[in-house]
Formats: C-alpha cells, structure tokens, sequence
C-alpha cells in the first residue's frame, strides 16, 4: 500500500522518463534519416535574428530559473531551413544554459564573415578538455560528468547539431579554453547575404 502522494511522485516519475526515452528515439531517427539523406531540406530567406530571438524567449524562463541572462546580438540573412536552424540554435542554447554559471550572460550573436553566416552560441562554466573538442560532435558522447550532467541528456544534441549542418553543406565547430566555450555554426556564402 502507498499514499495518494506516494503513487503521484511514481506516476510523474514514470512520465518524466518515458519522455526522455521518446526525445531519445526521435533524436537517433533524426540521425538515421539524415545519415540516409532522407531529410528533405527546405531553404528560405529566413532573418537569423528574428530566429536567435525567438529561440531566445523560449529558454527564458530555463535561463532565469539557472541565473542565466540570454544575449542575442547581430543581423543577418540566410538561405536555409529555418525548422533545422531553430533545432541547432535551440541545441545549443540548451547546452549552454546547463553550462553557464549563475549570474552569467550567454551570448547568442549572427555575424556575416566574407559572405557566410556564422552563428555563435558561448557559455562560461567549465572549459571542455582539449583531448575532447575532437569528439564533442560524436553520438553519445558526453565527455567528463561535469559537462555531462543534466536532465534528459543522452549524448545526442551536439551530433543533432553537427547533421543539420552538414545538410547545409555547412560546419559546426567548438573552442574552449578559461572557461569559455563557444560553438559556431557556420554556413556557406552561397547560401547567406547579409540583411
């Protein structure tokens, strides 16, 4: 026999996991049609700010519960999938919001660098290991604990990441060193002007 109280906390317990094992299956389908190039890409002008923007409000309430101030900086327009670009950008912002420390501001800016567009995504918190920038991007892995901890992280977000852009004949690259870590995407020229 349990308490009311006591079947609650399971019974949320249970959902809580059963939705980390769906966002897990529909992350690794992800990679597999993309691997297969079964996505179909679906480019539009799209404004990268308004994008950065919107990604933005939706983390806020996260980033404010962890004493993180999100800032979207730059102008930019890009010839791209605007669903897949959100996707990225959103990865990544969760990434950083989990590895910023409190009282910290996450940079979220667009740039136009001789005709492509980069987006850059930083955090301040711990540095990743120099023998681990090489793997970030690989599925499943997840690196020393303290970049690894946090809710439903399976190891799939930075390889998510790394996919879209390559449908974008694009890069994503990291650096990380005194704490500071920054991932870019970087995207083509023939697909960017600046706006």
């Amino acid at each position: 026999e349990r308490t009311a109280d006591e079947y609650r906390s399971l019974l949320e317990s249970n959902v809580d996991e059963y939705e980390r094992l769906s966002r897990l299956i529909e992350s690794t389908l992800f990679l597999a049609r993309a691997d297969n190039a079964q996505l179909a890409l679906k480019p539009e002008p799209m404004n990268v700010r308004t994008t950065l923007e919107k990604v933005a409000e939706y983390f806020s309430g996260v980033a404010e519960d962890a004493g993180v101030t999100l800032a979207v900086t730059g102008e930019a327009t890009l010839s791209a999938d605007p669903t897949l670009v959100e996707r990225a950008v959103s990865n990544l912002v969760s990434n950083g919001i989990r590895h910023t420390k409190p009282g910290a501001t996450l940079p979220i800016a667009a740039t136009e660098r001789d005709g492509s567009v980069t987006i850059d995504v930083e955090n301040f918190g711990e540095t990743i290991p120099a023998e681990h920038l090489d793997r970030v991007f690989d599925r499943y892995f997840r690196g020393d604990s303290s970049r690894s901890e946090g809710a439903g992280s399976a190891g799939l977000g930075l390889a998510i990441v790394r996919a879209i852009m390559n449908l974008h004949d694009g890069r994503a690259l990291v650096s990380s060193q005194g704490g500071r870590t920054r991932f870019s995407l970087i995207f083509p020229g023939s697909g960017a002007r600046v706006g």
